[in-house]
């Protein structure tokens, strides 16, 4: 991917952020589950490599897959002076040098505002509460190990479930609760439509 592909349209939110005394340019990408850097970048600044235990295909929206083993372990950067510290799996990259996904954006709580185009981060001292708490995350990634025939798919999963989930907690069901019954006893009859 280029930074060309990434400033179509439709473009995504980038940004910058710094690690090892150097400003590197960042896609926020939420429709990625993982993080990235470029493998020539990662090699500039002399991070430390170390090779996943399966070769991870990528595709890559401009082109073919891409076939990566590399990843950069605990990779401290800081965007806005926020320290964050994080996996990063290398990329052949152009133009683009970092690109954050879902699994960064999520466990610091990172809200993107495509509306707006901007980032919002909050603070450490802030407790902060999903504000979809009844949500399922689906993503798949294809591995094939050690370069052999055989092929897989591991597959992210996460869910919330929350007991104190009420329709009462629903804000037009609180507004019109003769609508909404208690509990319903049976279905309604079936009809066909002409």
């Amino acid at each position: 991917m280029t930074s060309d592909d990434a400033m179509q349209p439709d473009a995504l939110i980038q940004g910058q952020c710094y690690v090892k005394n150097r400003f590197l340019t960042v896609l926020y990408d939420s429709g990625v589950s993982h993080s990235f850097i470029s493998l020539t970048v990662a090699r500039e600044l002399g991070l430390d490599f170390s090779e996943l235990n399966f070769d991870l295909i990528v595709h890559m929206p401009a082109s073919q897959n891409v076939l990566t083993g590399l990843v950069c372990l605990q990779v401290p950067f800081t965007i806005r002076n926020r320290t964050f510290i994080h996996d990063l799996i290398c990329l052949p990259l152009c133009g683009l040098e970092v690109i954050l996904g879902l699994d960064l954006l999520s466990k610091y709580h990172i809200f993107l505002d495509f509306f707006e185009r901007t980032v919002v981060i909050p603070s450490d001292s802030l407790d902060i509460k999903p504000f979809l708490s009844h949500t399922l995350y689906l993503n798949s990634i294809r591995v094939t190990l050690d370069g052999s025939d055989c092929e897989g798919y591991v597959l992210l999963a996460a869910s919330s479930n929350d007991s104190e989930f009420s329709l009462e907690r629903i804000r037009v069901v609180k507004e019109f609760p003769d609508v909404f019954p208690d509990d319903i006893h049976e279905f309604p009859p079936q009809t066909v439509l002409n």
